[in-house]
């Protein structure tokens, strides 16, 4: 055969890298062509595998999915174009629907690196080292942008603001049953989490006392106390507890569980291991920073897209 079965074109100032690879996620093998090559990010082209035609077919749309890269698990097209570094820029979410390749979602993180913040987020398809932010990869199936303040703190954005999370780890004197004291090293992780996932969080809880709503904040802290001598452990006693509060102040709690009998006894219990370690009124204090971080995110949103917005009008 002397003429080729098909012949598709695509533009580029270099020589491109073409991979085999199922876009579509069909079974059938599809390839792209990188025309726009940078430090940074790349561009490809795409075909795809028509059966029915029996020819490869051009995707316009994957042109502009910045670094794309493809989730099997999900049928999800990630993109993701950098502003600057530590996260921050445009990501993308594109799925196929009844052929046709969409932008789902797109989630711009903008550089708030001067209000003494480092910007992160967890994505869906990447599960993060910091054993603090594994609730959120656990839970959420949508990026969730956090922000870590300079002790560490995790403030955690999705529908609004989300949580707040830390791990800290410091030395203890405890007496033991002996009577003796003895240096210990302590490890405790606190997540402090809105039970209403798809709801933004209360400014001010007005549910009446006692209703499930009224208890909006799930609060767990795992503590881990170990004893060490001659770096070896002798040691170790871990304990999980956790509560729901109300985020008005952090004094009311109600625990709900699957065939508890003793709802009220284990919901005092828990608060009084949890209080041992932060009182009402720090916890108090990080859901009213989450809060006001949570505004700034949105004015800063506003001013964007009003410059941006300012900015079209002007050119046309």
């Amino acid at each position: 055969m002397d003429e080729p079965l098909q012949t598709m074109t695509a533009g580029a100032d270099f020589r491109p890298n073409c991979y085999t690879i199922d876009a579509n996620f069909d079974g059938y093998g599809d390839f792209t062509c990188t025309y726009i090559q940078g430090n940074q990010v790349y561009y490809d082209h795409l075909w795809i595998w028509n059966e029915g035609h029996s020819r490869f077919e051009g995707v316009p749309e994957y042109d502009e999915i910045s670094v794309p890269d493809l989730d099997e698990e999900t049928k999800t097209i990630y993109g993701f174009t950098p502003s600057s570094g530590g996260g921050t820029g445009l990501h993308t979410f594109h799925q196929w629907d009844s052929g046709n390749l969409l932008c789902m979602r797109q989630i711009e993180i903008y550089h708030v690196g001067n209000w003494g913040y480092q910007v992160s987020a967890v994505m869906p398809d990447e599960e993060p080292e910091d054993e603090a932010l594994q609730y959120y990869y656990r839970n959420y199936y949508q990026p969730v942008l956090v922000l870590t303040d300079a002790e560490g703190g995790k403030y955690c954005f999705c529908y609004g603001f989300d949580g707040y999370t830390s791990v800290v780890s410091y030395t203890s004197i405890i007496e033991r049953t002996s009577g003796e004291y003895e240096e210990v090293l302590k490890t405790v992780r606190l997540e402090l989490a809105k039970r209403n996932r798809n709801q933004a969080p209360f400014e001010e809880n007005l549910n009446e006392v006692g209703v499930s709503e009224y208890y909006d904040i799930l609060v767990e802290l795992n503590a881990k106390t170990i004893s060490i001598d001659g770096g070896k452990t002798i040691w170790d006693k871990s304990g999980f507890w956790c509560t729901n509060y109300c985020s008005n102040n952090f004094v009311d709690c109600m625990r709900f569980g699957i065939g508890e009998v003793d709802t009220e006894g284990n919901s005092q219990a828990a608060d009084r291991h949890i209080k041992q370690e932060y009182s009402a009124e720090q916890l108090l204090a990080f859901y009213q920073q989450g809060l006001d971080l949570q505004n700034r995110l949105i004015e800063l949103y506003k001013r964007r897209h009003e410059i941006s917005h300012s900015s079209t009008e002007t050119g046309s």
